[in-house]
């Protein structure tokens, strides 16, 4: 009996196990997919011609990309289980602090595209109040 539930324990853990890994390839492809969005929302930004607040948004994508891109990082480096000791670190603190670096810059980037969006936004409204009354 003992022998029955054991096999029955494995595979119930190499399924559970399976099931952690592919959702761990999930949150690194999209955390990739948003990284490269940020990317095309950064090349969009350097063509746009409004000068309010592009800076702001040029910044603020670079940042989401950044962020993105280093939690993608970390993502994979805790994919492979690297939970060793190397040169007195241990790589899963620095797995996290990867991580949470990268949720962090990420979040300053989109308060940054949020300040760019809202100049470019109130200087259009400027520019078409303008237009109306002549």
């Amino acid at each position: 009996m003992a022998k029955i539930t054991g096999i029955v324990l494995t595979e119930h853990f190499d399924y559970i196990y399976a099931m952690l890994v592919t959702e761990q390839k999930l949150i690194i492809s999209g955390n990739l997919i948003q990284a490269l969005g940020g990317l095309v929302s950064l090349a969009d930004e350097l063509n746009d011609p409004t000068a309010s607040g592009q800076i702001y948004n040029i910044i603020g994508n670079l940042l989401q990309s950044i962020g993105n891109s280093l939690q993608a990082i970390a993502g994979m480096y805790e994919l492979e289980n690297k939970h060793v000791d190397h040169k007195g670190y241990k790589i899963d603190e620095n797995i996290e602090t990867l991580e949470i670096s990268g949720s962090w810059i990420q979040a300053t980037g989109s308060v940054m595209t949020l300040i760019g969006q809202i100049k470019e936004e109130d200087n259009e409204i400027d520019v078409s109040e303008k237009e109306t009354l002549h």
